[in-house]
């Protein structure tokens, strides 16, 4: 990019973030610097086009990207990750979704592979992560770290809860609206795959000790424990776990509100109990 002291574009997991704070920077070096200063370097007619996009309120057009990044002097490894980003998030395909969310993980890992990777991390492995993003759902949500603290049980200081969203806000998956308020942000990752499956698993443990302590304190109406042990053919494995991951899309979109009044965990296992061990 233009500016050697911001950002490059793979830190950013939304295009409004990325776009806001390239205005920020150049604003901090030159104070007059406006919405208006880029849309006239991008040749856009509209500076309130450039202040929504900003704010993320819309998503720019494939030509109004290109001018705009363009304008900023983007790379052309930027600029084509910059696309597939807007692409991953104008669509609402699933399977398209994955083919961009694998098209932005490889550019990343090309082009810059550390990027936030500590905060990714830290995000993924700390179960108390998604439960404060989750909180920006209850409906009586205040943006205060001791209250996010008390709703979920005292389990989390209010010192780490406030230092979670900041971490949450850096790598994208928190930021501010147009009035300031909190919104939940991109949900997507671009984490190497050895440090996303060694915080997959610091997450899972986590949370399965949390439920063994649900399972003795929590009311029997607010949870329930249940398994099965059953032999399974294993060509037939991989159709079980689609079905598994099928079955938890469904659940989330059936029970998931943007309204709602409290926090629960759903935790799905399903892994092999026997193998094929050589007798003596």
């Amino acid at each position: 990019m233009s500016l050697p002291s911001s950002k490059s574009a793979f830190h950013y997991k939304h295009y409004a973030s990325f776009l806001a704070a390239y205005i920020g920077t150049r604003k901090r070096k030159t104070p007059a610097y406006s919405y208006q200063a880029l849309s006239r370097a991008a040749g856009l007619r509209s500076q309130s086009l450039v202040a929504m996009v900003a704010s993320g309120k819309r998503l720019p057009t494939r030509s109004t990207l290109r001018k705009l990044n363009a304008a900023m002097k983007a790379s052309a490894a930027e600029g084509e990750y910059l696309e597939t980003l807007v692409d991953f998030l104008k669509t609402k395909d699933a399977d398209e979704r994955e083919v961009l969310n694998r098209k932005l993980k490889e550019l990343c890992l090309e082009f810059e592979p550390l990027a936030v990777e500590v905060d990714e991390f830290a995000v993924i492995s700390d179960w108390w992560h998604v439960a404060i993003l989750e909180t920006l759902c209850l409906a009586d949500f205040r943006e205060e770290p001791a209250w996010i603290a008390a709703r979920l049980g005292g389990r989390v200081e209010v010192a780490t809860v406030r230092e979670a969203l900041a971490r949450l806000e850096r790598v994208g998956l928190v930021r501010r609206d147009a009035a300031g308020r909190l919104m939940q942000g991109a949900p997507e990752f671009v984490t190497r795959d050895a440090t996303k499956n060694a915080a997959v698993r610091k997450y899972h443990e986590q949370m399965a000790a949390l439920g063994v302590a649900a399972f003795a304190g929590a009311a029997a109406v607010q949870r329930t424990v249940s398994g099965s042990t059953l032999a399974v053919e294993a060509l037939r494995v991989p159709e079980a776990i689609k079905a598994l991951e099928e079955f938890r899309r469904r659940f989330i979109k059936q029970f998931g509100s943007e309204r709602g009044d409290e926090i629960f965990q759903l935790n799905l296992h399903f892994f092999a109990l026997s193998g094929k061990g050589e007798t003596h």
